[in-house]
């Protein structure tokens, strides 16, 4: 249980452009990544969920190809395109 928050911070490090240390930029060894593999279903969800609550809010106020294009382009710059 210890190191699931080191892996799961290896998984968001690597899957978007939030600054936290990364494995293989860090110098830990590769085994690392390979544990927080269990984790990038969850960070995928994350930034999906991001991405779909932004077109959900933005659609109250703006057409829906406007709210759909905000919730993209959040996507896209929290991964990094």
């Amino acid at each position: 249980m210890k190191r699931v928050a080191p892996s799961l911070q290896d998984a968001l490090a690597f899957l978007t452009v939030i600054p936290l240390s990364c494995p293989l930029v860090s110098g830990r060894p590769a085994e690392s990544l390979g544990r927080a593999m269990a984790w990038f279903p969850l960070v995928g969800a994350l930034v999906g969920a991001s991405g779909g609550g932004l077109i959900l809010w933005a659609s109250n106020l703006w057409p829906h190809p406007v709210a759909a294009l905000l919730g993209l382009g959040l996507m896209v710059a929290m991964t990094g395109a």
